[in-house]
C-alpha cells in the first residue's frame, strides 16, 4: 500500500468520521457526478522530503498532506473535522496516528494549519487541514 491509500483506509474506517462521511473519502478530489453527497473529504499530498536513514537504504519521508472537508453547512464541517484533527475528548482519525501496516510505516502526524473559507460558487463550506505526516515506505 502506499502512504495515500494508508490515509484513505483511515478515513474510511475511522468509526466517528465514517459516521459521517461513509465512504466519502476521494484522493484529490470529489467526483465529477451531481449526485456527491455531502460531507466528504478529499486529500492530496503537497510536498515530501526525504531524510536518509543512517547504515539503511530505506528514509523517513517528511510530507504535507491537505485535506478539504466540504460540506453543506457550517455545523457538518465542523463535525468531520473535529474527526478528523481530534480534541482532548475526541480521538480524530488523524491525530497521533500511528500504523505499521505491510510497506508502510507511519511514524508521526501533526496538525499544521486549520481554516475554514465559504466557496460562493460552490456553494460549500469548505474547511482546510493540513498535517505533517512522517512514514517509511
Amino acid at each position: 500500500m502506499s502512504i495515500a491509500d494508508e490515509i484513505e483506509t483511515r478515513l474510511k474506517s475511522h468509526a466517528g468520521l465514517a459516521a459521517l462521511i461513509a465512504d466519502r473519502a476521494y484522493p484529490v478530489k470529489l467526483p465529477q457526478e451531481s449526485t456527491t453527497l455531502f460531507p466528504a473529504v478529499a486529500f492530496r499530498q503537497v510536498s515530501e522530503g526525504r531524510r536518509p536513514l543512517s547504515g539503511r537504504d530505506a528514509a523517513i519521508v517528511t510530507s504535507r498532506w491537505q485535506l478539504d472537508v466540504l460540506g453543506i453547512t457550517a455545523a457538518s464541517v465542523h463535525d468531520v473535522a473535529l474527526q478528523i484533527k481530534g480534541s482532548a475528548s475526541v480521538s480524530g482519525a488523524l491525530d497521533r496516528w500511528t500504523v505499521a501496516n505491510g510497506s508502510v510505516v507511519v511514524h508521526y502526524t501533526e496538525l499544521l494549519l486549520d481554516s475554514e473559507i465559504y466557496d460562493h460558487e460552490a456553494a460549500l463550506f469548505v474547511r482546510n487541514l493540513d498535517f505533517r505526516i512522517d512514514y517509511e515506505e
